[in-house]
């Protein structure tokens, strides 16, 4: 979340999810990330929760395109190059889930990107999906974009 720097901004949902897993006999295993390092424009502090062997995919792509850790970090940087995040903001609650076979652990959230494009000022709103699984140690492995791209285009 955008708010994970502040003490009781998620409060309430840590308290749920503890309360989730006593009543299942589970501990649960939280990873709180900071989403606001991409909106601050901060690429190293938002790539800091991915692998270093992570895989970004995009639906925008030619299907099983993928690029790495590097790459990822080239063309965040060309994106706060080319537009002013206005502010970002996560619609709803994201969802995790956990796969039995293969120990999968994925999460699904949803954001709005409200932008300026710099070159002609125009405004626009954005709506992205991400799709992320997770090793052990809480990193992202995979990360796939959903978004229409027609949005960007001039």
């Amino acid at each position: 979340g955008k708010y994970t720097g502040i003490g009781d901004a998620y409060k309430s949902l840590a308290e749920a999810l503890d309360h989730a897993g006593i009543a299942n006999q589970v501990k649960v295993n939280t990873r709180w990330i900071d989403a606001g390092g991409f909106e601050k424009g901060d690429v190293d502090k938002a790539l800091s929760y991915f692998a270093d062997n992570v895989k970004f995919f995009d639906i925008n792509w030619p299907f099983d395109s993928s690029i790495n850790k590097a790459q990822a970090k080239a063309d965040w940087q060309k994106f706060i190059n080319e537009y002013e995040i206005v502010k970002i903001e996560e619609v709803g609650y994201p969802d995790y889930l956990q796969y039995e076979i293969g120990n999968g652990r994925e999460v699904l959230s949803w954001w709005k990107y409200f932008l300026v494009r710099k070159s002609d000022k125009k405004k626009l709103t954005v709506a992205f999906h991400f799709s992320d699984s997770f090793n052990a140690e809480g990193k992202i492995t995979s990360e796939v974009s959903y978004y229409g791209a027609d949005f960007f285009k001039k």
